[in-house]
């Protein structure tokens, strides 16, 4: 924020001003997720600006009470709550940037995009990975892939699972994920599994989502719940 303003008193212009009033109903958002506020600016109505503008010019450098006056501008706050709705929905939509990229998204397994599961978000706004409107879903999408794993692959170890789950050729070590995941299990890595049913699934899917998250959030009624819908 303290750069914004430092442009604001090189720039002195409305448009700047406007910039700021953005960012600040991003403060606590992500670069990226300020960079797409920041972009609706270039769609301010001209006659927004112009009345922006005139205050920047009456108050200069004195950017906290120009931006105080600016906000008192009717056809600013109109923008805002019509206009500006993407604005205002971008950052309501984005989750809280202080947990693991999984967990926000209600993905705790990091499941790529590509199917269209149930519980999806209407809005997609992570390029990589899927977001679910509540955990549940995300666990489901979890419980389904890993049973396809037998039903496709006929894959029936803990090391095959593991290996298809965070395969080496995407950067994962799955030595390393393997053991993590034998010790939270209690089983060996070539040991026999049965994916059909809950009580393997269980213990399998809070050892994946602890792995892909550095933590394991979940109750176990909620896990179970997500693996009795798949």
């Amino acid at each position: 924020m303290h750069l914004i303003f430092t442009a604001i008193v090189l720039a002195g212009s409305g448009a700047a001003i406007i910039a700021t009033l953005a960012a600040r109903k991003s403060a606590d958002l992500p670069r990226s997720a300020v960079a797409k506020v920041l972009d609706k600016v270039k769609f301010i109505p001209q006659s927004v600006v112009a009345e922006v503008d005139a205050v920047a010019k009456r108050w200069g450098a004195r950017v906290e009470k120009a931006v105080q006056k600016v906000e008192a501008i009717p056809a600013v706050n109109n923008w805002f709550s019509f206009v500006g709705k993407t604005v205002t929905k971008v950052v309501d939509t984005v989750r809280d940037f202080s947990k693991p990229r999984g967990i926000r998204n209600n993905n705790p397994g990091n499941i790529r995009h590509g199917d269209n599961w149930q519980g999806l978000s209407a809005d997609q706004t992570d390029e990589d990975f899927a977001e679910f409107d509540f955990p549940i879903y995300g666990i489901r999408a979890m419980a389904k892939v890993l049973k396809n794993y037998k039903r496709k692959y006929g894959i029936d170890t803990l090391y095959g699972v593991i290996a298809r789950w965070a395969p080496a050729g995407d950067n994962n070590d799955v030595d390393a994920y393997v053991d993590q995941v034998t010790k939270k299990v209690g089983i060996g890595a070539q040991s026999k599994i049965n994916l059909e049913q809950t009580e393997t699934l269980f213990p399998l899917v809070q050892a994946i989502i602890l792995h892909e998250n550095g933590e394991q959030p979940f109750t176990d009624a909620t896990i179970r719940e997500g693996i009795e819908l798949a």
